[in-house]
């Protein structure tokens, strides 16, 4: 916040994009005895190489197991289903 206070002070036009629409996420507990995984990748834009983790959670929302793995270079595609995969595997 403060670097943006900064550039206006200095008169540096803002390039800031629009703001997507935001839909708010609601976390639904799986079918009784289900476990469901969340998971997320880091592709573009990040410091390091993709990397995808997941998170197990019981039907009462309890962590039950997680997993952390580099994917090494590819597409967004590629990646997404590479966590599919491994997640599937890992269950």
């Amino acid at each position: 916040m403060n670097d943006l206070l900064i550039l206006r002070e200095l008169l540096v036009k803002d390039r800031s994009r629009k703001v997507p629409i935001i839909i708010e996420v609601i976390w639904r507990s799986p079918p009784l005895f289900w476990i469901k995984v969340n998971t997320i990748c880091s592709t573009y834009g990040s410091s390091g190489p993709p990397r995808c983790t997941g998170v197990f959670q019981t039907h009462r929302g309890f962590f039950r197991s997680c997993f952390s793995i580099p994917l090494g270079t590819g597409y967004t595609f590629e990646i997404e289903l590479a966590v599919v995969i491994y997640a599937i595997d890992f269950a």
